[in-house]
């Protein structure tokens, strides 16, 4: 891994505990009326130490008495997601600066989003799994506030969803938490505690590998557990969409590359439903994406068709190992090349609603909009052509027999996306302005940086660390093999356009959420009706403000119950760790 900035090691170190800490240090700050204002312009500033520690180099601290043995550290592989989620997130809350500055509640959201940020760094930091699962379960509550914003019914019924889902993931990856404490791997470790290093290369049991496959599963959007992704990514503000689809799905990924035992040993029955879970969902998510009226849905939808194709190579890793260290890779330039342009195209809805363009903004918002849309189909000379040869070259390298059969799927799947892409370009041109909220130009400079990072530096980085990772040259395959999912998803889409009529619709053939809105569905028509209750004045309350002592304990409740006391005791609890950390350390 090269060092571009040489800091001393008590600074480097620093920086490690800095990176996660800092966004959520801001957010506890930012909830303080006075300091909002500052803290919503300079939010975009927080993933600086980060930045720092990405160009510093490797290193890991240890600090073996704190709770069960904390590691942070950075190397080559976290560096390369850590890369692509500092990008987003500068982006994002860049463009969130001007997007939601006419938003009342926008204290409110930097707090989540700040918070869901410091959760997403330090789980790529962690090197202990405490640690790591401690940052998973930030990123994932910190992100309901962002789902639920607006307070719309709509958005409280999709953060209910996403809250159960987020719930259930929690559950599984704690018991998997469980069993990896007594697994072969933890039973000779030291008294330092059990450090993810210690699971490398190390035999996991079935129950294990199918909790941490599940649990991780819920942030991936593996089938029959993807329902609050179509729901939530619609209601969530743009940016935090952007971040939401880019970024924190990933996590579910590096879940999977941190914990998985890929290229030590074979699961080739866990590995084969992985694989098929997968492309399955990778299909049907294209067919239900199509059937939607909004692009932030239909975007939605591609995320989890995007992420199949990601979970069958994850299949295929776990059930060779000789190509298990080829999927880590693999998976990062997916990832890589998935993030920016889904990012892009995210950020392409919002600068819609807000900014009237003209001219050549216009120009260059559609050129840039179809340019990131047809790098995610695939086509030639795209990231997407560089990640898409390496996935199909797993493919077919895979002993599984059923490899040819999953590349036919996977063609098929292409075809798919590139179905969603004309939907969503065909939605975007539907969407209309807001007249009551308008942003200045400088909105469009976020989208120009991810722009450009989607003309040039994804290319260069996915063949960078293709090499770094040792995998074969990516051959940019023949035209005629990348077109062809292209033309034949341009004539599918045509066909079925016209078959459904799907231009002049305005309510979705199935809803966001499929299976949940269906089952909602289906509950509500076997409730037995009610006859509604008289409508009868509920008994006043007692009042007990009439004895000194109780007003007094019902005045304490009232300040204990404020916002900024419950912040105030995050922040003390924040630096008494911090301080137990700087104890143990020294």
């Amino acid at each position: 891994m090269p060092t571009w900035l040489a800091l001393p090691e008590p600074v480097h170190h620093a920086l490690l505990v800095l990176a996660p800490l800092l966004p959520l240090l801001l957010a506890l700050l930012g909830a303080h009326a006075a300091s909002a204002r500052w803290l919503v312009r300079t939010a975009p500033l927080a993933t600086l130490p980060a930045w720092l520690l990405v160009f510093a180099g490797p290193a890991e601290r240890a600090w073996p008495d704190l709770l069960l043995g904390l590691v942070l550290g950075i190397d080559l592989p976290r560096s390369a997601w850590l890369v692509l989620t500092l990008l987003l997130w500068t982006c994002a809350t860049w463009f969130g600066v001007t997007y939601m500055a006419h938003d009342e509640h926008r204290r409110r959201y930097q707090f989540f989003l700040l918070g869901a940020m410091s959760g997403n760094i330090g789980l790529i930091l962690a090197r202990d799994p405490i640690t790591f699962f401690s940052f998973f379960a930030l990123m994932s509550l910190m992100s309901y506030g962002l789902v639920i914003h607006d307070g719309r019914p709509g958005s409280l019924r999709a953060g209910r969803v996403y809250l159960g889902m987020a719930l259930l993931g929690e559950m599984l990856q704690f018991a998997a938490l469980g069993l990896l404490f007594f697994e072969p791997a933890a039973a000779a470790m030291s008294g330092s505690g059990l450090t993810i290093d210690q699971l490398a290369n190390r035999d996991l049991s079935a129950s294990t590998i199918g909790l941490l496959l599940a649990g991780f599963g819920v942030k991936a959007g593996l089938l029959g557990l993807h329902m609050w992704l179509p729901m939530a990514h619609p209601v969530a503000p743009t940016p935090a969409s952007a971040v939401l689809s880019g970024s924190m799905i990933k996590a579910g990924l590096i879940g999977w590359m941190t914990f998985l035992p890929l290229g030590s040993a074979a699961y080739p029955n866990l590995g084969a439903s992985v694989a098929v879970l997968g492309v399955t969902g990778a299909l049907m998510a294209a067919l239900a994406g199509l059937l939607q009226t909004h692009p932030k849905a239909v975007l939605a939808y591609s995320s989890v068709s995007q992420m199949g194709l990601m979970i069958s190579a994850v299949g295929l890793g776990l059930i060779d190992p000789a190509t298990g260290k080829l999927t880590l890779w693999i998976v990062l330039l997916y990832a890589l090349h998935h993030g920016i342009a889904k990012c892009l195209l995210f950020l392409s809805v919002g600068l819609r609603t807000v900014r009237p363009m003209r001219g050549f903004e216009t120009t260059l918002f559609w050129s840039g909009t179809i340019f990131a849309a047809i790098a995610l189909i695939g086509a030639p000379f795209t990231s997407g052509a560089v990640a898409k040869s390496h996935l199909k070259y797993l493919v077919k390298d895979s002993v599984w027999i059923g490899a040819p059969t999953l590349g036919l799927f996977l063609t098929a799947a292409a075809a798919g996306t590139t179905i969603l892409m004309f939907r969503y370009l065909a939605t975007l041109r539907r969407l209309q302005p807001d007249p009551h909220h308008t942003a200045p130009a400088r909105i469009l400079l976020p989208w120009l940086v991810l722009l450009l990072a989607t003309l040039a530096a994804t290319p260069a980085a996915a063949g960078w660390w293709a090499k770094r990772g040792g995998l074969p040259p990516a051959p940019m395959l023949d035209a005629l093999t990348l077109l062809l999912p292209l033309l034949a998803g341009a004539v599918l889409y045509a066909l079925i356009t016209r078959a459904l009529r799907l231009d002049t619709r305005t309510e979705p053939v199935i809803p966001p959420g499929d299976l949940v809105a269906w089952l909602h569905h289906a509950w509500a028509r076997i409730q037995p009706t009610r006859p509604a209750a008289a409508s009868v004045a509920p008994p006043a309350p007692p009042s007990f403000s009439a004895h000194p002592a109780l007003a007094r304990l019902a005045r304490l409740e009232g300040t204990l119950s404020r916002w900024a006391t419950g912040l105030a005791a995050i922040a003390l609890a924040v630096l008494l760790f911090a301080a137990m950390a700087w104890w143990t350390g020294s």
